[in-house]
């Protein structure tokens, strides 16, 4: 009981605590002290205070101001073994600390004190410490190493540590920590850590580690790995394990040690590493910030020895980020660093590896971003000595947007290789050669290929070459470029074999080809200082008009010995001149401006350098204006000259051309003259003569002169197509005090259209316009004109660049005619009184008005009275439209509706009506190609959607309506209530019959007529004839026309294409009664040929031109005709004297005619009958019959076309004059005509037959003729008087007096016999006799007349009679006579009964004989001898077994009405359209 109270007593227990501390001192060699113990007896709770343990330097290694904890085992606490229950330790102070060159810290020493290494006694435990759980309060962690240049590593206060058994056995150190808290001084605040810690003499591990703080959160394991000896040198040899997963890093917090991050940031972490501190490995690295990610595997060396180079290799998988989140990440290392241009990349990411020390970077990477794709393989060596460092690499660029990087619009998209090689990085020591390709670089709109780029950059010199093989762009270029000198050097050259300016979109032109060398050698630094010269050599250009050869030239810039400079052009073909003064060059605009501006008193200047003159002196030539501005040409002898002082104000200019074209418009004799100190005039401006495509100017003069601040101007010219239009303008311009352009209008006078206008008839200021300094907006307070007839003018309104517009025009009694310009077709007149408004907001135009036109009237033809109303709401979306014509209080029209301006474009929702609304006014539209449109309109048409183009449904009908087409001279009737529909953009003509005014033939006519913005007008119509002929042609003879007469079609036609160039197709064939004609007016005779001929200058290039078929604009007409024997086609030969050549037939042919005076033909046209009739000089006029199956061949033109046709003249007359027999009398002859060649010149060969003569009369006769030109002699002479002739014979009066009166005598006895003329025919002749004076028997001429008749059906009566005439004795009636009966119904059995006169005279008793016969023949047509017999005796052809395939070919047949019985030629049908 005794010890029990002894022991419970404080001092007692602090003494044995002492003892035990004393005990483990000098077992260990440690340093332990104890202050104070007390120990509860009863519970075992112990409690120390002051506890301190010292190192082995004698300093703290620990200090606890108060533990509290109980005693497990008293007896192995006895033996050394100390166990207690949980400790509470408040007020822990450990100091960690590594001694200068120390092996291992004052901790890891003092753990192995307490074991000295040397094998145990068996069963001597170790030294062993454990506790089940403790907890440290209100403590603090200093760690220190003395061999660091800051030895303070760390320094954690107000640390809070739980764990839980935490044990020491030996040198072994085990706890599990289950929660951790400290604060730096810093800021850093751990708020929890919890992990599982050992330690022991080779490793230190930290597994399941788990850290938190406000901003983070850490998870992983961390182990260090070494030996003894390897912890002084802990960088290097201490192996580092690491693995944190799905950890959260507040960069604020790290920015509490080093501040290298920006504020605000947090990112995630996933990696291993591994390795020493100066060799670590940081594997699968996932790094995520925001928007930017890295992912990779990297090697980090010497990170922590100064004394060697840090190494970092990098695999990189994935670098992902932006300009704004690097710098936002890193601003204060990355943010002065990264190139702002970066940032136009937009979100890159980075792939690739890359080794980096700190004298050399070598790196292979792949970059991809919006832009496109680049790749770059760099070796960079020495890069710590800017001078010596050097490189050497290869970088890519692939589909790379090089606008969006450069933000240069001209650019685009390149893939390009680079090779660059060089030493230095500074300028002094920069040697660099940069050589690649360009495989693609689009610049202005176009891509230009395999371009090859080589320079070197040494000591501020460049010099280049390029070498482009691009198809349209082949050149080379070599240049130098030396910033070193004092002034700097330029020199360049470029050689372009081929420059296609047109594919490189530098020029519209469709052809602009340059080529040429170009040479630069220029010193300066600044273009004020610029001097040496440019020469252009070899230059041409081409384009769609021609080839232009420049001679060489040059730019020259110099400056003398006072400094003034002279820049001169010598090139005869673009400019020749000079420019010679002192002037800055980037201040040529403003001092021009100011130049100008001088004239005016209050103009206030742009500032510019003092002391600035300068003298210009040019002529412009034209082929320059050519080649870029093909149409634009400037006369010769075009020049601009003027001096410019600018201190003095001085300013002298004068221009002057002898004519200046463009676009259409043309001036003649240009004259403008400027000089701001003449007393008598600045400007004078007078030009002769102005063209334009609207309006013609002549006699053009303005002049001005300035009075005080004001510009006065007075011009005068004519105007109109006649020039019957006067102008007499009188206006100032000055400057307001808001130095805004004021142009007032003086009193004035305008005549147009013979009316004369005064402007500002009251002399007021109101009539002015203002314009601000920037010409983008204008203000117009009032301009008024007016006429002695009181008719008033008023327009006022404003004008803001090119979105607003609101302008306001009132008339007053303003007669329409007299204010609307001259329009082709269409004349308006009427009374013009009321307000029109034109307002645009932006796109949008917005019309506000009231008009009234009364008497209004289209073409002089009354309509009635016209308003038109529009009325608009308050915020310009809806408008009200209210327009109509009224007639004699009728109302003929009439539009109503609104108008919405609610989206892009207007759109309506109107009501037009017609009621017996004229449509002849409008007659002028069909310029020409259609003619008399007539008509009343009478319906109702809805206007629905875009008012441009808007969609329309109705139904309108036509009464009384036709039209005209002039070329054909056709006039057509429209049924009555034809109707038309109306369908979006399209009129549909409903089944519209037709009826021409002449011959009251008729057709049906459907189809659309369609629109596209009221502009492009196209129709699609169709016409069918139903069967029945319909009239398409009926003109008469005109000598300009190549074809004339009646044309009748059957068939189907469509009329197609815009307005102002239809297209007329047909196909069918000819009706009865169509007569064409062709007259050939330019016929030529053997006269007309000569072997030289002389002609003007231009004309055959005008005879040229004149071949050449002009574009046409008008009628186009393609007929695919069957030509029936009901067409008569009539070649006229010539109009004067009635030749012409006259038949019937059939044949397929396609013509094509249009209004320019077009007309080809193609095709095949066989004769079966008709006629040729000649006549000539009033002589010869006689009638042939042409032979059935002649042909006329078309092969485009019509006059080209090839005949091969025969005609027949038949005749009775006597051969005597070829024959020596004695032949006496007239016989059967035939003149036959053969025309071969080409239509307009056929070929005309004559020869003569004798049918029904005999063989031996025959033979002899055809002897006679061998010779050609004997035969053509006896030809015509038969024709012109009916006679034979031979040598010694010729023109014979009785014979042509007789033949010109027979052939009058018939022609007048046929009329008489009218439509009996097929039941009898009579033909009177003269036959001139032959008298041979070696003759015997002497021959008398004879009036002979021909007898043919039908007695009946089947009697025919042939004679031909003759009575002698001319001094006879005696008259006899001599001829033959033949009786033909038809013996069956065909005709082909007959019987002949005739009385013929003998060929030879009776020479005793000078009788002429008779023989007289009767005779039976019979008639058969057959192509064999078989079909002979079959014919004959009746016999049938066997039957033809043969089956013919569904699907063979079958061969058309002929219609037989169209082709005689007797024809030697069948048709099958061919093209219709050759080519």
């Amino acid at each position: 009981m005794l010890g029990t109270v002894i022991l419970s007593l404080p001092g007692v227990q602090t003494r044995l605590a002492k003892m035990a501390t004393n005990e483990i001192n000098e077992t260990y060699g440690t340093d332990i002290r104890i202050d104070r113990l007390r120990v509860s007896l009863i519970s075992w709770d112990t409690a120390l205070e002051n506890i301190y343990i010292q190192d082995y330097q004698g300093d703290t290694l620990a200090h606890i101001k108060e533990l509290n904890t109980s005693i497990l085992n008293l007896k192995e606490l006895a033996g050394g073994q100390l166990e207690f229950g949980d400790i509470d330790i408040d007020g822990l102070y450990l100091n960690l600390k590594t001694y200068k060159d120390a092996p291992d810290t004052n901790l890891g020493i003092f753990i192995d004190q307490l074991d000295d290494g040397k094998p145990r006694a068996p069963g001597t435990p170790p030294f062993y410490f454990n506790t089940t759980g403790i907890s440290i309060i209100n403590s603090r962690f200093l760690l220190t190493d003395e061999n660091l240049e800051t030895s303070k590593i760390l320094d954690f206060k107000n640390l809070e540590i739980d764990a839980d058994d935490f044990t020491i056995l030996g040198p072994e150190v085990t706890a599990a920590i289950t929660a951790l808290k400290f604060r730096s001084p810093r800021g850093l605040e751990m708020q929890d850590m919890a992990t599982n810690f050992s330690y022991s003499r080779e490793q230190m591990r930290f597994d399941s580690l788990r850290l938190q703080s406000p901003g983070s959160v850490i998870n992983g394991n961390l182990t260090f790995s070494y030996k003894r000896e390897d912890l002084v040198d802990f960088t290097n040899k201490v192996l580092v394990d690491a693995q944190f997963n799905e950890s959260t890093i507040s960069l604020d917090e790290v920015n509490v040690l080093a501040p290298i991050f920006g504020s605000g940031k947090v990112a995630s972490l996933s990696a291993g590493f591994s390795g020493t501190l100066n060799e670590l490995t940081v594997s699968d690295l996932l790094l995520v910030c925001d928007q930017t990610g890295m992912r990779g595997t990297y090697e980090f060396k010497n990170l922590f020895d100064r004394e060697e180079p840090f190494v970092i290799n990098g695999e990189i998988r994935n670098i992902t980020s932006s300009y704004y989140q690097l710098r936002g990440l890193m601003p204060e290392i990355l943010g002065p660093v990264v190139p702002q241009s970066v940032q136009r990349l937009g979100q890159f990411t980075l792939r690739g590896q890359a080794e980096v020390t700190g004298t050399s970077v070598n790196a292979q990477l792949n970059i991809n971003s919006p832009l496109g794709s680049a790749y770059a393989d760099l070796n960079m060596n020495d890069v710590d000595k800017a001078e010596k460092a050097t490189y050497a690499g290869f970088v890519s660029l692939i589909d790379f947007d090089l606008a969006r990087f450069t933000r240069d619009k001209n650019l685009g998209r390149t893939s390009l290789d680079l090779n660059v090689e060089g030493t230095g990085f500074t300028q002094e020591s920069l040697n660099t050669e940069i050589i690649g390709e360009v495989y693609t670089l689009a610049y202005n709109g176009y891509d230009y290929k395999d371009i090859s780029v080589s320079g070197i950059v040494k000591d501020q010199l460049f010099d280049g070459s390029l070498n482009s093989k691009d198809p349209n762009l082949i050149f080379t270029f070599e240049g130098l470029a030396d910033f070193g000198s004092n002034p700097s050097t330029f020199n360049f050259n470029a050689s372009v074999d081929h420059a296609n300016l047109f594919a490189l979109n530098f020029i519209d032109d469709s052809v602009s080809v340059f080529q040429g060398d170009v040479a630069m050698d220029i010193i300066g630094d600044d273009p004020d200082n610029f001097s040496g010269d440019i020469r252009f050599s070899q230059t041409q250009f081409r384009n769609a008009n021609n080839t232009y050869f420049f001679e060489d030239f040059q730019i020259v810039s110099s400056f003398d010995q006072d400094t003034v400079r002279t820049i001169e052009i010598n090139s005869p073909d673009i400019i020749t001149g000079y420019m010679r003064g002192k002037f800055k060059t980037r201040e040529l605009g403003r001092l021009l401006q100011n130049s100008a501006g001088s004239i005016y008193t209050n103009y206030r200047p742009y500032e510019i350098s003092p002391g600035q003159e300068l003298n210009f002196n040019f002529s412009i030539y034209n082929k320059i204006v050519e080649v870029f501005l093909p149409e634009v040409s400037f006369g010769p002898n075009t020049f601009i000259r003027g001096n410019i002082d600018a201190d003095a104000g001085d300013f002298k200019l004068n221009f002057r051309s002898p004519s200046i074209a463009a676009f259409g418009n043309s001036m003649d004799s240009i004259d403008i003259r400027v000089d701001n100190k003449n007393p008598l005039f600045n400007t004078y401006v007078a030009v002769q003569d102005v063209r334009t495509v609207y309006y013609d100017v002549r006699d053009f003069e303005l002049i001005n002169t300035t009075l005080n601040d004001t510009l006065f101007f007075r011009t005068e010219f004519k105007g109109g197509s006649t020039y019957n239009d006067s102008y007499n303008l009188n206006f100032y311009h000055t400057f307001n005090k808001e130095n805004k352009s004021v142009i007032g209008l003086k009193r004035s006078d305008v005549s147009f259209k013979g009316n004369t206008w005064v402007l500002n008839r009251e002399g007021n200021d109101r009539n002015k316009v203002i314009i601000n300094r920037t010409l983008d907006s204008l203000m117009i307070q009032e301009v008024v004109m007016n006429n002695e007839a009181r008719e008033e003018i008023l327009l006022r309104g404003e004008l803001a660049d090119s979105t607003y517009k609101d302008l306001e025009l009132r008339f007053k009694i303003v007669s329409l005619n007299k204010i609307t310009p001259a329009i082709d077709s269409l004349k308006l007149s009427g009374e013009v009184n009321g307000v029109l408004n034109v307002r645009q907001e932006d796109d949008i135009y917005l019309p506000i008005g009231n008009l009234n036109i009364s008497d209004f009237g289209v073409n002089n033809v009354p309509m009635g009275e016209l308003d038109i109303g529009i009325i608009g709401n308050k915020n310009l979306t809806e408008f009200s439209v209210n327009t109509r014509i009224t007639n004699q209080n009728r109302e003929v029209f009439s539009i109503i509706g609104t108008v919405l301006n609610q989206g892009e474009y207007p759109s309506a929702n109107l009501t037009a009506s017609f009621l017996d609304f004229p449509l002849h006014p409008f007659n002028a539209l069909g310029e020409g190609v259609i003619d008399q449109i007539r008509g009343d309109l009478k319906g109702t048409a809805r206007i629905v959607g875009d008012i441009r183009n808007p969609e329309m449904s109705g139904l309108l009908t036509l009464n009384g309506a036709g039209l005209a087409i002039p070329y054909l001279n056709v006039n057509y009737d429209f049924a009555p209530v034809s109707r038309v529909r109306l369908e979006n953009q399209s009129f549909d003509f409903q089944n519209i019959r037709l009826t021409d005014t002449e011959m009251s033939t008729r057709a049906v006519l459907d189809g659309t007529i369609r629109h596209q913005f009221f502009d492009d007008w196209n129709l699609d119509l169709s016409v069918d004839t139903q069967g029945e002929r319909f009239l398409l042609l009926n003109t008469e003879f005109d000598e300009d026309e190549l074809y004339y007469g009646q044309a009748y079609a059957v068939g189907q036609g469509q009329i197609r294409g815009p307005t102002n160039a239809l297209v007329i197709d047909f196909v069918g064939a000819t009706g009865p009664g169509t007569s064409l004609k062709i007259p050939i007016s330019d016929i030529a005779t053997v006269g007309d040929y000569s072997f030289i001929n002389f002609i003007e200058k231009d004309q055959r290039r005008l005879e040229e031109e004149g071949r050449v078929l002009r574009e046409y604009e008008g009628l186009e007409l393609n007929f695919d005709l069957d030509v029936t024997p009901d067409a008569e086609v009539e070649i006229v030969i010539d109009q004067q004297t009635g030749s012409s050549l006259k038949g019937r037939g059939a044949g397929l042919i396609f013509m094509e005619i249009n209004t320019n005076g077009k007309f080809n033909m193609w095709g095949d046209f066989v004769a079966t009958e008709g006629t040729y009739r000649l006549k000539y000089g009033g002589i010869i006029d006689r009638t042939f019959k042409v032979k059935p199956d002649g042909r006329i061949n078309w092969d485009g033109e019509p006059l080209d076309a090839l005949l091969d046709m025969e005609a027949v003249y038949s005749l009775n007359a006597n051969p005597a004059p070829l024959l020596d027999n004695g032949f006496a009398r007239s016989i059967p002859t035939e003149v036959i005509v053969r025309l071969t060649g080409e239509l307009e010149q056929p070929t005309v060969e004559f020869d003569v037959a004798f049918p029904g003569a005999s063989s031996i009369v025959a033979s002899e006769l055809q002897y006679q003729l061998q010779d050609p030109t004997v035969k053509e002699r006896n030809a015509l002479f038969l024709l012109a008087q009916g006679t034979f002739v031979n040598q010694t014979s010729g023109l014979n009066q009785n014979a042509l007096a007789g033949s010109l009166i027979g052939s009058a005598t018939t022609n007048w006895f046929n009329k008489a016999l009218g439509a009996n003329a097929d039941r009898l025919n009579v033909a009177l002749s003269y036959e001139a006799s032959y008298n041979d004076p070696n003759a015997e028997v002497l021959q008398e001429d004879r009036v002979g007349l021909s007898v043919s008749t039908r007695i009946t059906d089947r009697i025919l009566f042939n004679g031909r009679f003759g009575v002698p005439v001319g001094g006879v004795s005696q008259s006899a009636v001599a001829g033959d006579a033949e009786v033909q009966l038809l013996l069956n119904d065909p005709g082909t059995l007959s019987m002949r009964i005739f009385n013929r006169q003998n060929d030879m005279q009776q020479i005793i008793g000078d009788r002429q004989g008779y023989t007289q016969g009767v005779g039976l023949s019979y008639e058969v047509d057959f192509n064999t001898t078989g079909e002979l017999f079959r014919k004959i005796f009746g016999t049938q052809p066997k039957e033809d077994q043969r089956v013919v395939p569904s699907d063979s070919l079958q061969v058309l047949q002929p219609n037989d009405s169209l082709v005689p019985r007797d024809s030697l030629i069948r048709f099958i049908p061919k093209n219709k359209k050759p080519f």
